[in-house]
């Protein structure tokens, strides 16, 4: 979903809301705030995608541990989702 004009996406477990953010922030800070964010999450999905890509582990390692990869795998890409949205809506709202 698009945020309105002016606001940005807040995503909490079950439910989303926006928020009207023009004039109460530093967008550029956020946004680098966000980046950093963003890269630290990158270095935490790499590995895991890198496990779940090797047919070896995914062969040979329990059911379980390979769920929680992909589970955490996934949990990471919704979060790198989330904030990839929200440093666009800022970029957005920047401009609004």
């Amino acid at each position: 979903n698009q945020a309105p004009k002016g606001c940005t996406a807040i995503a909490l477990k079950g439910m989303g809301a926006y928020l009207d953010l023009r004039g109460h922030l530093d967008i550029a800070a956020e946004q680098a705030k966000i980046q950093v964010k963003l890269e630290k999450l990158g270095k935490e999905l790499a590995p895991l995608e890198a496990h779940l890509a090797n047919e070896s582990f995914t062969a040979k390692a329990p059911p379980a541990a390979v769920a929680k990869a992909q589970a955490d795998a996934d949990n990471l890409r919704e979060q790198i989702a989330t904030l990839s949205q929200a440093k666009a809506d800022l970029d957005a709202l920047g401009h609004a």
